[in-house]
């Protein structure tokens, strides 16, 4: 996450909180630094899943996360989506990894809706 993502980021949802872009505040805080917005996280799984896993047509339905560890500014996280279990009505369950590193950062998971390219039919007898 970099710092003009951060502050791109903050711009477009009015988050301006001084833990984000003050690096004064930002180092008499408990992380001592600058982070990233936990929001920024969403966003990044939101394109995965939108975009690659289960990709195009996919609509995001919820999703759960504990945050672990703050992402700090300029770090590079990984994030892993792991399905869970298909659901009724073309849903899905998915298990969401962020690191950085060996660092866990965030867990959750995601519930979809599938997109219809990806359903199975059942062969008729």
């Amino acid at each position: 996450m970099d710092d003009r993502l951060v502050r791109r980021y903050g711009e477009a949802v009015g988050d301006f909180n001084p833990v984000h872009f003050d690096d004064g505040f930002a180092s008499r805080t408990r992380f001592g630094r600058r982070i990233a917005h936990g929001g920024l996280l969403f966003g990044v799984i939101s394109r995965i899943l939108g975009m690659h896993l289960p990709g195009p047509g996919t609509v995001f339905l919820g999703q759960t996360i504990e945050f672990k560890n703050p992402v700090f500014i300029p770090d590079r996280v990984t994030v892993s989506v792991e399905l869970v279990e298909l659901t009724p009505r073309s849903g899905a369950r998915l298990r969401v990894l962020v690191a950085r590193g060996d660092d866990v950062i965030a867990v959750g998971e995601a519930v979809v809706k599938l997109p219809s390219w990806g359903i199975v039919q059942p062969l008729s007898s």
